[in-house]
């Protein structure tokens, strides 16, 4: 590790057999600020790898025993190191040996010699696209895990109708199992329902769903649309309303039970007031006999 550089800095592993090159290296990458990690072989950038979990790494392709290609792929199959940026060094430019690299596992490449800034610029690329893969993996990781333990029923669907994904309260809800629900067509479960309609309304809406057993169930829904890597996909959280359905059925009866009841009292009241001037009349007339 490079001194003075902050320990929140990236740090960049640099794999190289020639002493000369990895100082070189190092003195031109900790003047943007990184920290630096050396290997002078490809076994021990697999063990600097596993022990320090670099940023990024730059990898010589011309080094005795294990050359970088093999290299590049071992690295790959280590945790962790799938989405690495690796940018390999090589003096070979011919498009043979760029297409091992790639093939390899390769991010990106660059020829010797070394041309400093733009080595800087693909160096500070990768590491800010690499952090913005990072933070989107990890929401995307938050959100398959809020989604898998909603109670609401959470889908996806395509811009075709085709649903992509659902949650295991989905599968509660119509009875489904996951593989029966891949591809399915949300006409399958709201008929004559426009999703492209309520997403543009972004309004919830009541409707009903239609189950595995051809049962129906009252549901508030909710869509939404957004663009994934191009592409158009309906979101759509649906919660069971079939208790708060019972119970305003069942309030709708206790009212009308109610108003029925303060109709009969009504009327009782106003017939006990009939029979009690009917029968102060009845002893007016009898008095004056």
């Amino acid at each position: 590790m490079s001194p003075g550089t902050p320990a929140e800095s990236p740090l960049i592993l640099i794999v190289d057999d020639s002493q000369d090159m990895r100082t070189q290296f190092q003195h031109f990458l900790t003047r943007d600020g990184y920290r630096i990690a050396e290997a002078e072989s490809g076994a021990a950038a697999l063990s600097s790898f596993s022990a320090q979990q670099p940023d990024l790494i730059l990898l010589d392709l011309a080094m005795p025993k294990m050359d970088g290609i093999t290299a590049c792929t071992r690295l790959r199959q280590l945790p962790g190191g799938a989405q690495l940026p690796i940018i390999v060094v090589t003096a070979m430019d011919d498009t043979a040996s760029i297409e091992n690299a790639f093939a390899a596992g390769a991010t990106d490449y660059i020829t010797k010699p070394v041309h400093w800034a733009v080595l800087s610029h693909r160096v500070k690329t990768l590491l800010a696209a690499s952090r913005a893969k990072q933070r989107l993996s990890a929401l995307e990781a938050r959100m398959t895990a809020i989604a898998a333990n909603a109670k609401d029923a959470v889908i996806t669907f395509s811009e075709e109708g085709r649903l992509e994904t659902a949650n295991p309260a989905m599968q509660c809800l119509t009875g489904y199992s996951a593989i029966e629900l891949e591809g399915c067509r949300s006409e399958q479960f709201f008929a004559q329902l426009a999703l492209p309609e309520l997403a543009d309304q972004n309004t919830q809406s009541e409707t009903l769903i239609r189950c595995k057993d051809e049962s129906q169930i009252p549901i508030e829904l909710f869509v939404s649309r957004f663009t994934l890597d191009e592409r158009i996909i309906y979101a759509a959280i649906i919660r069971d309303i079939s208790l708060r359905k019972q119970i305003e059925a069942e309030n709708t009866t206790k009212t009308a039970e109610i108003v029925r009841m303060n109709k009969l009292f009504i009327d009782r009241e106003l017939r006990m007031q009939e029979l009690k001037e009917q029968l102060a009349q009845c002893q007016r007339q009898l008095g004056t006999a």
